[in-house]
């Protein structure tokens, strides 16, 4: 029999295991010896709630490196779900199945940990299925729920989710800066991930903000409608901060801090270059400030100058898919100071068709002096050739060859734009002109950038007229009069002067 004192504790111990039971938060404080609760930790438990109370079921969580997103969500969230309700089936992901089979083993651990049986007493580990990839729970002496952990791009076959997790879906920038492993990561989501969640189920996708055109990226963009986004940056952009802050102060300036002090953010901010600090720590892939090319370099005007050279440049795309890259036509007028002032510009996604009927018709509408294109496919060359003849469109246009990487062919426009001597006009689309190239290179679309890299280059060929030198007349001791008695032959001798 309990003594009196004995029996106000165990009271005690038995409210704080119900308020576990009921409360995510709590239950995070239960099982956590050392749980802190710093304030965007506060945060990421209300949203999660949110989740369990069936009120959102597309969830994105942008966050820092080593701040606890994946112990909140991969590890905590997933091993109190399937404690509430034993019949959930839960998909843990990452960029790889190692990594994927660590959170498995986290939350299977937890499960087994006698926190967890104090509070779910009848949940037990099923004994013929323990493998952290692989494993299923009891209730009750019954099998019910499974967590099956799968690294990005591996089949689900034969699984479903209730609840579907992708934790950092990139391992590092290499990948992240890999168009092609991002082209995978969006089919594999689509065909095999998104297929495996059960009617009604949850997707959560906390992780870093590599790179603007990753996954998150894409889903935004096309179905950001159906997504509860949370983005907690290092430092806050602006006095509406969802922590409270101020513009300027840090995750540890916050009310409940952070793990990190405020010489820890600075020293990341100083030492990172600017698109890792944007990206890692602002969950914005592309610095304020710009990347390769800064906003204040870009002039506006109000018409070019009586006089100017007018070009007009194109970067074809030859599908008509959502997610394909805008054809781009842009038409530049060139001064005698050198200062080119962009005229106008039209972008559309469509077929090679359309964009070369558009380009006949700018053609015809700018009268250039030339129009520049990168080599393109025969066909479609032959297409716009036949419609130039058609229409009587004498225009030379310049094919300028597609070899190297984008950053190396913009180096002369780039230069230019950082001398102050492009210039823009004051129209609807010029913003989307200015942030295209803010995001460059990283930035899913460069076909605006592309453009201005066509007529950089096509500059750097053009040379002033030679003008050739006044007759010298040379001592009798220099030797000019031996090499002007030189044959042409000897070709290999040069004048001195």
């Amino acid at each position: 029999m309990l003594s009196p004192e004995e029996t106000v504790l165990w009271k005690k111990e038995a409210y704080r295991r119900r308020l576990a039971i009921e409360d995510f938060s709590r239950y995070r404080a239960f099982i956590h010896e050392d749980y802190q609760e710093w304030s965007y930790v506060t945060v990421i438990n209300n949203l999660l709630k949110r989740v369990l109370a069936g009120e959102t079921k597309r969830v994105i969580i942008n966050m820092p490196p080593q701040h606890g997103k994946t112990m909140s969500v991969s590890e905590d969230f997933a091993s109190y779900c399937m404690g509430k309700d034993p019949t959930l089936n839960v998909i843990g992901c990452a960029f790889n199945s190692d990594r994927a089979d660590e959170y498995g083993e986290m939350v299977r651990d937890r499960v087994k940990s006698p926190e967890f049986q104090m509070l779910f007493e009848d949940i037990n580990l099923s004994a013929d299925s323990q493998a952290k990839s692989k494993w299923s729970i009891e209730h009750k002496g019954k099998k019910k729920g499974t967590y099956y952990a799968a690294g990005v791009g591996t089949a689900l076959t034969g699984r479903k989710g209730d609840i579907m997790i992708i934790d950092d879906y990139f391992k590092d920038r290499k990948e992240a800066d890999s168009e092609i492993v991002r082209n995978d990561l969006w089919r594999w989501y689509h065909s095999v991930f998104r297929e495996r969640l059960a009617p009604g189920g949850t997707i959560i996708i906390p992780c870093t903000r590599w790179h603007d055109d990753g996954l998150v990226g894409r889903l935004l963009e096309q179905q950001g409608h159906l997504w509860e986004v949370l983005i907690i940056p290092s430092e806050a952009t602006s006095d509406s901060d969802i922590l409270g802050r101020k513009k300027g102060e840090f995750l540890c300036d916050a009310v409940g801090g952070s793990r990190y002090g405020r010489e820890d953010y600075e020293e990341k901010r100083k030492y990172m270059p600017p698109y890792d600090w944007a990206a890692l720590h602002q969950q914005n892939p592309t610095p304020d400030e710009g990347i390769e090319f800064q906003r204040d370099w870009f002039q506006e005007h109000n018409g070019s100058p009586w006089g100017s050279t007018r070009y007009l440049t194109a970067d074809f795309s030859y599908t008509d898919k959502n997610n394909s890259d805008s054809s781009v036509i842009c038409a530049w007028d060139v001064d005698h100071n050198n200062d080119w002032y962009l005229v106008d510009r039209w972008s559309e996604v469509c077929t090679p068709d359309i964009s070369g009927r558009v380009f006949c018709d700018m053609l015809q509408e700018h009268k250039p002096h030339e129009a520049l294109v990168e080599k393109i496919d025969w066909n479609y060359a032959t297409h716009i050739i036949q419609q130039m003849d058609e229409r009587n469109i004498n225009v030379y246009v310049e094919t300028l060859s597609a070899a190297g990487d984008k950053k190396s062919k913009a180096t002369a426009y780039r230069a230019h734009c950082a001398r102050g001597k492009v210039r823009l006009p004051k129209s609807s689309w010029t913003e989307d002109f200015i942030h295209e190239h803010l995001r460059f290179p990283n930035g899913k679309h460069d076909d605006q950038v592309d453009n201005g890299s066509l007529l950089g280059r096509r500059m750097a060929m053009v040379r002033a007229p030679s003008v050739q030198s006044a007759k010298m007349n040379y001592g009798p001791n220099t030797g000019q009069h031996i090499i002007d008695s030189l044959k042409p032959k000897d070709h290999a001798v040069t004048r001195l002067a």
